[in-house]
């Protein structure tokens, strides 16, 4: 994979937003990444979500480097910051309020985030 296509990033951060938050939004990154690293799924072996963890370690390389960039991209993606509520996600204006930024800043910061984790993606790629 030389490059992702802007539909096949969205899909993939759709996935990984549904892995990072279990599903309803809140749960940590690093509380999934735990759950993953101990077999904490029940079956008592170590589960692993590859894709998914790639895309983790590129969003915390992005907060190192833009954080307010790694905000955008899992509010954008449904992982709600606690004290967000769902009805301030639906719309990307809202999102931006909520992180206190401005709609013009929110889609900068967002093209950032994508481009930085699609290039990480690539770079990193097993295959």
């Amino acid at each position: 994979m030389s490059q992702f296509c802007r539909e096949d990033l969205e899909q993939w951060l759709e996935r990984w937003a549904k892995w990072v938050s279990g599903g309803d939004g809140l749960m940590s990154s690093l509380g999934r990444l735990a759950n993953v690293r101990t077999g904490g799924d029940g079956g008592g072996g170590l589960v692993v979500y590859e894709d998914q963890e790639r895309t983790e370690f590129a969003v915390i390389q992005l907060a190192h480097a833009d954080e307010m960039a790694a905000r955008v991209v899992r509010i954008e993606f449904g992982v709600r910051p606690a004290g967000v509520s769902v009805t301030q996600c639906r719309k990307r204006i809202g999102r931006a309020q909520a992180l206190g930024i401005s709609y013009a800043t929110y889609r900068r910061k967002l093209l950032k985030a994508e481009q930085m984790i699609s290039d990480y993606l690539v770079e990193t790629n097993p295959t």
